[in-house]
């Protein structure tokens, strides 16, 4: 229009558009989509219909930037404070099973042994390096029928741990599989 020589028309009124706003309690996200649709680099914040500033594309970038990085320390401290809590109670846990007197094994979803705590071995005489990534069967004495192995596995089966007496000297066993 210039190069055209229009006379009557003002420069301005032909180089500028009415400068887009919103609520100083708009979204970023919503910013970002008035600037999409639009095609514009820059919004003016108004509050009570006076202009207070201008938010431009590297600042709603640069704002949600920082959001990100809060959320994610939110995230990882939630994390942390979670992880800790659980290796409290993990160790709990391990504190209880190792003064049980209780001879306890762990075997996995497959039957081998992962596990054994001290007092197994001094009720079963076998040390953990002799029964681990081995079945419980190592431990058959030959004194037990069929029924007494089937309603031993039975409640292991479900509900993942038997308790019981084995062996003539009424030792109590607990035997527990991991999933």
């Amino acid at each position: 229009m210039i190069g055209g020589r229009h006379e009557n028309i003002a420069v301005g009124n032909v180089c500028t558009r009415d400068l887009l706003t919103v609520p100083a309690d708009a979204s970023l996200f919503h910013v970002r989509n008035m600037m999409n649709e639009r095609g514009v680099r820059r919004i003016g914040v108004a509050s009570d219909e006076q202009v207070e500033g201008l938010v431009s594309l590297a600042d709603l970038l640069s704002g949600i930037e920082l959001a990100c990085v809060n959320e994610l320390r939110s995230a990882l401290e939630a994390r942390d404070s979670a992880l800790a809590s659980s290796e409290c109670n993990l160790q709990l846990a391990e504190d209880v099973i190792q003064t049980s007197l209780e001879g306890i094994m762990i075997t996995d979803a497959k039957g081998r042994i992962m596990w054994v705590k001290p007092a197994f071995t001094e009720l079963t005489g076998y040390r953990p390096d002799e029964v681990i990534g081995e079945s419980p069967a190592v431990l058959q004495s030959g004194r037990h029928d069929k029924d007494f192995y089937e309603r031993l596995w039975a409640p292991l089966g479900r509900n993942g741990q038997w308790r019981g007496r084995s062996g003539t000297d009424a030792r109590t066993a607990r035997f527990t599989r991991s999933f």
